[in-house]
């Protein structure tokens, strides 16, 4: 999760309220979506493309810190 995120949870989460466990919430939920005109699959593999593509950035923007910091720390031991 983004720090971001994390932080918005952490301030403005509410932890006293949890989704429910049962199945049948969650399909009664969906079959709402598919009356409103909403297509499951095409959202859920666009949030699975937009979710994958958010990681990767995230992956990419960690690496080129790590790398910056460790070509901070080489140049500071030579």
């Amino acid at each position: 999760m983004p720090e971001k995120t994390l932080n918005a949870l952490a301030e403005h989460g509410d932890f006293e309220h949890t989704l429910p466990t049962h199945a049948r919430y969650y399909e009664d939920v969906l079959s709402k979506f598919t009356s409103a005109g909403i297509d499951i699959d095409a959202l859920a593999l666009q949030l699975q493309d937009e979710g994958a593509k958010s990681f990767i950035k995230s992956w990419n923007e960690l690496l080129k810190a790590i790398e910056a910091k460790g070509k901070t720390l080489k140049s500071s031991l030579s």
